[in-house]
């Protein structure tokens, strides 16, 4: 056993966090319990203004603390990765938590499937009462996948906290874009697919929970997938079409789905916005409904 843990590759777990000193304890712990013992933790604290520091203190000598007012996510990932001295690397916010053979899992997959660049799991969504709600099935599957281009980009939503990738591929394909709020993974996971094939674990090894402040389902979310998703397929269309995928469908779903929801909030002349945009890509008749029902108030 001694054997395997000296063979065993390195894993760099970064957290980036702020303000989080009410639940960043779970996360972390639930990283040093893992069952695959080969970490090194990297605590990117993005100018925390609360007792977070103190709270980290208890893990001094298990975990790396950097302190750096980053102004957002990614850059503070970016940030952690450059320190991490890791073949692989895995993320996880400061509101989840990982189950205790989640690593072992998916580095075994790494190991076993040198073709894979990054594998992510299954999981599921922790409303804010404590209680377990939809199934967190990105890709919707019925057991363990491997998925090329077409398949990641039909749904790249694999959820960060779920993912574990090789070191090398971020040198291949790049950091995480420091300019987006959100979508930002969205966009890392669409690059690395153009690459490398990817592998799905079926087992429900992350908790994600919903606490106050986490990112939600707003404008900005909805504009940085459409910039992300368009800026992808424009500029790598041809690889797109040779893995069968449906460029122009997609760029009408993603503007379609972003109308409904406008719709919903009752800003109807931005629905109808979306609406063109989205029969300008590809026409449906659900589009010409909708674009009807935005002139009924």
């Amino acid at each position: 056993m001694s054997t395997k843990m000296e063979q065993a590759k390195l894993v760099s777990v970064v957290l980036p966090t702020q303000n989080r000193a009410f639940c960043i304890e779970r996360a972390v712990e639930s990283v040093l319990n893992q069952t695959y013992q080969n970490i090194e933790v990297i605590i990117i604290d993005d100018g925390s203004t609360d007792n977070t520091a103190e709270i980290v203190k208890q893990w001094q000598g298990k975990v790396s603390y950097h302190f750096e007012k980053c102004d957002g996510a990614s850059k503070a990932r970016n940030v952690g990765i450059k320190m991490a001295k890791g073949d692989y690397l895995a993320f996880i916010d400061s509101d989840d938590f990982w189950e205790r053979d989640k690593l072992r899992q998916q580095v075994e997959l790494l190991e076993k499937n040198p073709e894979l660049g990054l594998s992510f799991t299954n999981g599921v969504i922790i409303n804010e009462n404590g209680k377990e709600g939809r199934k967190y099935e990105v890709i919707p599957h019925t057991g363990d996948a491997v998925f090329g281009l077409k398949e990641v980009l039909e749904d790249p939503y694999f959820g960060l906290p779920t993912v574990i990738v090789k070191k090398e591929v971020i040198g291949k394909v790049g950091l995480f874009d420091e300019e987006l709020k959100t979508a930002e993974d969205l966009d890392f996971f669409m690059r690395v697919a153009l690459h490398f094939k990817v592998g799905y674990l079926h087992n429900k090894l992350v908790k994600i929970y919903v606490t106050e402040g986490s990112l939600s389902s707003d404008d900005t979310s909805y504009e940085d997938n459409i910039k992300v998703v368009t800026r992808f397929v424009e500029t790598n269309k041809k690889a797109c079409l040779d893995a069968g995928f449906d460029v122009e469908s997609a760029l009408s779903n993603i503007n379609y789905e972003y109308a409904k929801s406008l719709l919903w909030m009752g800003r109807n002349k931005a629905a109808r916005e979306r609406l063109i945009e989205a029969f300008r890509h590809k026409f449906h008749l659900n589009i010409a409904y909708l674009f009807i029902k935005s002139y009924i108030r």
